[in-house]
């Protein structure tokens, strides 16, 4: 199976957002569209699922212009699930699921064993069948938005494409959602694009990465070739944010004024150190500066974590990351600490 846009224009009136883009999507892959607010990623994915004409340029699908299908054959192979809050009375869970099935049953709609089983399975791959009986208009919103993809599932499309499905659940809920939409990409050997905002699960989970820039168009690749050659950085980097192609995680650009620190030590008491230490307006360097504090970690045996603060004559001994940054002079222009209070573990 392909999925293809070649010399697509994506716009609304006579300005297109991007112009001659080619995109290809083949079977068993997950993509994920990245961009800043305004980039234009709804209007793009409407105009691949053909519920929007393009400006100029084509989408097909094994061949076949997607403008040439008519709505019931579109709906056999494309799914759709937009940011829409969908509200639907009267109506259970799964009875919202089996509408997926809609354009395969007979003319009176009835459904047959396969398209129960496909339900049942659709349900169950979304985590969502003990909410099977439920009344749809009971649910939360990521409910909500879960059953609406359990009936996207149900179509069994070619192509399955979603936009900011993972807005309304927590971050457990997020991962397990990316996790279950590169599967189905496996286990129902279609494309699945996914439209979002979260950069760190895209770069972990897609196979791939359509990148809305205000420069290059839309830029695709895999992740780690779009982190490394500054594709993302140039999409995504602030004044308050700079995304690092070592780590592929976005890094908060803090004060200038900034005070150097030496700091000794490895392994993740040094990491969430270092972090905390640049959190409070510190420079944290490996080789010891004259005149700055010295800060070494002298063991760390499990819990038992001991730091020693050494600046101008204070050596103290401090068992938490908390108790060090208390013990340290305030980088100028930071406000003081207030006193540490004690937690009731």
């Amino acid at each position: 199976m392909s999925f293809v846009a070649r010399s697509l224009a994506v716009g609304y009136g006579k300005k297109p957002l991007f112009d001659r883009v080619e995109l290809a999507g083949n079977d068993a892959e997950f993509v994920c569209v990245l961009g800043r607010n305004g980039a234009g990623k709804t209007t793009l994915l409407r105009t691949l699922a053909g519920l929007k004409s393009p400006l100029s340029g084509s989408v097909s699908l094994d061949g076949r212009d997607l403008q040439a299908y008519s709505s019931s054959e579109r709906a056999q192979v494309v799914s759709v699930v937009l940011t829409d809050r969908p509200y639907v009375s009267g109506m259970s869970a799964r009875d919202v699921v089996a509408m997926g099935r809609q354009p395969f049953t007979n003319w009176f709609g009835v459904l047959q064993d396969i398209d129960t089983h496909i339900i049942a399975q659709s349900l169950d791959a979304v985590g969502v069948s003990a909410l099977s009986e439920r009344a749809f208009e009971t649910l939360s919103d990521g409910e909500r938005q879960r059953v609406m993809i359990a009936r996207a599932l149900a179509q069994q499309p070619k192509v399955l494409l979603l936009d900011e499905v993972t807005a309304f659940l927590d971050l457990p809920g997020r991962v397990a959602m990316m996790s279950m939409l590169r599967q189905a990409a496996r286990d129902g050997n279609m494309v699945v694009i996914l439209s979002t905002h979260d950069l760190d699960l895209a770069m972990q989970f897609a196979d791939y990465l359509w990148v809305l820039t205000e420069t290059r168009g839309i830029v695709t690749g895999v992740p780690e070739d779009l982190a490394r050659t500054g594709v993302l950085a140039a999409c995504f980097d602030s004044s308050q944010a700079v995304f690092s192609s070592v780590t592929g995680t976005f890094e908060v650009r803090h004060r200038k004024d900034v005070v150097p620190i030496s700091l000794h030590g490895e392994g993740p008491e040094r990491a969430w150190m270092e972090r905390a230490l640049i959190r409070e307006g510190y420079a944290p360097q490996e080789n010891r500066v004259a005149g700055a504090c010295h800060l070494s970690l002298q063991s760390d045996a499990g819990s038992a974590v001991d730091w020693l603060v050494d600046s101008a004559g204070l050596r103290q001994h401090c068992a938490s990351i908390e108790e060090v940054l208390m013990t340290l002079p305030r980088p100028v222009g930071h406000v003081p600490r207030a006193t540490a209070i004690s937690h009731v573990p």
